[in-house]
C-alpha cells in the first residue's frame, strides 16, 4: 500500500521541468507525508519512529521507472526517458501492484 501511495503522489507531483534540488525535495515531501524519514541523521537517531526513509521511497520510485534496484542517477534517468515515457511506467507498476 505505501508503494502504491507513493507512486500515485509521486505521479501527482512530477514535472519534467523542475531542477534536481526541487524534484528531490517533492521526493522528502512524499516520505515525510508518508510516515518514512525526508531526513537521514532522524532516521539513523530512531529508525523505529519511522517506516523507513527517504531512500525507500526513492527505491520504490526507481524500481518502477527502470525495474532494477540499482541504476544511474534517477533523476538522470527520468529526464533522459521524458515526462511521458516516466509517468507511463511509473502508472503501469500501479496498475501491476494493485492486481
Amino acid at each position: 500500500a505505501d508503494i502504491i501511495l507513493t507512486l500515485e503522489k509521486f505521479a501527482e507531483s512530477y514535472d519534467y521541468f523542475d531542477d534536481m534540488n526541487t524534484w528531490f525535495d517533492k521526493v522528502k515531501a512524499i516520505a515525510d507525508s508518508l510516515g518514512f524519514a525526508s531526513d537521514m541523521k532522524a532516521y539513523k537517531a530512531d529508525p523505529t519512529a519511522f517506516k523507513g526513509s527517504v531512500a525507500d521511497v526513492s527505491m520504490f520510485i526507481r524500481v518502477a521507472v527502470t525495474g532494477k534496484q540499482n541504476a544511474p542517477d534517477l533523476y538522470t534517468v527520468m529526464q533522459i526517458l521524458g515526462r511521458d515515457k516516466t509517468l507511463e511506467r511509473i502508472k503501469a507498476m500501479i496498475v501491476s501492484l494493485k492486481k
